[in-house]
C-alpha cells in the first residue's frame, strides 16, 4: 500500500492537518475546528 502525499480531488488539502481532526474524540467540535482552521489559513 503507498502512501498518499496530496489529495487528486482536493490538491491544496493539507492531509496531515486534516488527520490530526479525524481522529478526534467528539467529531462535531472537530469538523468546527478544521472549518475555522481552513478559514484562517485561506484568509
Amino acid at each position: 500500500m503507498s502512501k498518499v502525499e496530496k489529495s487528486e480531488i482536493l490538491p491544496n488539502l493539507d492531509l496531515t492537518m486534516l488527520a490530526q481532526y479525524v481522529v478526534a474524540i467528539a467529531p462535531l467540535e472537530a469538523a468546527l475546528e478544521w472549518r475555522e482552521r481552513v478559514r484562517e489559513i485561506k484568509g
